[in-house]
């Protein structure tokens, strides 16, 4: 008689970020839907245990069948058919391949992925999740170290440029909000809000009769001293109407190019719709990641150069992180019912605009190391990362 012996679970992972609570941590389960597909690593990622080999006996998994509704989603939309079955041993297996093919279909032989992207599709984030297959979870999320955009080459090059500023405050915003659209950036307004989240915790410790040292440790970090364009990057920044005029100002076909490439990423970034949760679904999500404390790992932190206050309080918010313990959140976390065949097909929409996003985001982190490169700054290597 076959026995279920696995129900083949794994918790979901995320990033880091400073302790605000202490529980006990539980060990992570096994997911149903098996080991997370990357972007760089070979197709046959979300695997499953299959009948190859056994002889006398089979072991299936719980929670198989949650894997059936999003297959028939794949194969109304032509997106899974008799090639993925024929290259499968399993209906996870055929999923996994049809999957695969729509980010293969969404990149190009050029594209690098320099994020370390990570996706998941799991029944399961822990020892609190839900039990069953009545609910999915799509993850998504980048493992590498934060990369750090500095944005002082392309300001020192449109010296007499007379859009200079507004073209500054809009790259700067065009590059922030393309990484916060698929990832977690760090920028004035995240430095702004730890330094105040930092100095009202220092000034209760001393009045509590600690010493701190308020001025030394906080306030030579202000934000107040972040560059003009990127402080008031809301206000400075071009119309839409104005960008052509501003971009034909530009001196340069590389310079140019560049600010070109960053309006078309940042264009493209806004066409990705990742859908909104239930209530219902909401709630299970809040619950299943009831241990995984942190936020998300910072993808991208852009500033003006390496010495100002963001990038002080990037470095101090990746050290709290690594240093807490903590299990954090990857960017995108959607839970949905496994019979919810319109969500599903909704993130499966999203995938291709998130994939193109994030090695577009990818291509203009190269081409600002290459202008920190040939500018020869020279305090700090230019192929160094801020984490």
């Amino acid at each position: 008689m076959p026995r279920c012996t696995d129900s083949i679970r794994r918790s979901g992972r995320g990033s880091r970020k400073a302790a605000t609570r202490s529980k006990p941590r539980n060990s992570c389960a096994k997911s149903k839907l098996g080991t997370p597909g990357r972007l760089i690593a070979p197709p046959h990622t979300l695997t499953l245990p299959s009948l190859r080999g056994i002889q006398s006996t089979f072991e299936a998994s719980h929670g198989f069948e949650a894997a059936l509704l999003p297959a028939r989603v794949l194969i109304n939309r032509g997106l899974l058919g008799q090639k993925h079955l024929a290259q499968a041993e399993s209906v996870i297996s055929a999923l996994d391949l049809a999957l695969q093919e729509v980010i293969d279909n969404a990149t190009t032989p050029r594209d690098k992925d320099a994020f370390e992207i990570e996706i998941r599709l799991t029944d399961n984030l822990g020892d609190r999740g839900v039990e069953g297959s009545e609910y999915l979870y799509f993850l998504w999320g980048n493992t590498s170290e934060p990369r750090y955009i500095p944005l002082r080459p392309f300001y020192d090059q449109l010296e007499e440029n007379p859009y200079r500023d507004r073209l500054m405050a809009s790259l700067y915003h065009w590059v922030y909000q393309t990484t916060c659209r698929i990832f977690s950036g760090f920028g004035f307004e995240d430095a702004k809000a730890l330094f105040t989240y930092r100095q009202e915790s220092y000034k209760r410790e001393r009045e509590n009769g600690q010493d701190v040292d308020l001025e030394g440790e906080v306030e030579c970090a202000h934000p107040s001293s972040v560059v003009n364009y990127i402080r008031h990057s809301k206000r400075l920044m071009l119309k839409q109407h104005e960008v052509d005029n501003a971009f034909s100002s530009i001196l340069g076909d590389e310079l140019g190019e560049a600010f070109v490439k960053a309006h078309s990423m940042f264009t493209l970034s806004r066409s990705v719709n990742i859908p909104m949760m239930t209530p219902e679904c909401r709630d299970v999500l809040e619950d299943a990641a009831y241990y995984i404390n942190g936020d998300p790992v910072p993808a991208v932190g852009v500033s003006h150069w390496r010495d100002d206050a963001i990038v002080s309080w990037l470095d101090e918010y990746c050290q709290e992180q690594f240093n807490s313990g903590v299990e954090c959140r990857m960017p995108v976390m959607k839970c949905f019912r496994a019979d919810d065949q319109r969500t599903f097909g909704r993130l499966v929409n999203a995938l291709p605009r998130m994939v193109r996003t994030a090695f577009a985001l990818s291509e203009w982190y190269s081409i600002a190391e290459k202008m920190e490169y040939e500018a020869h700054y020279g305090d700090r290597d230019a192929t160094e990362i801020c984490a």
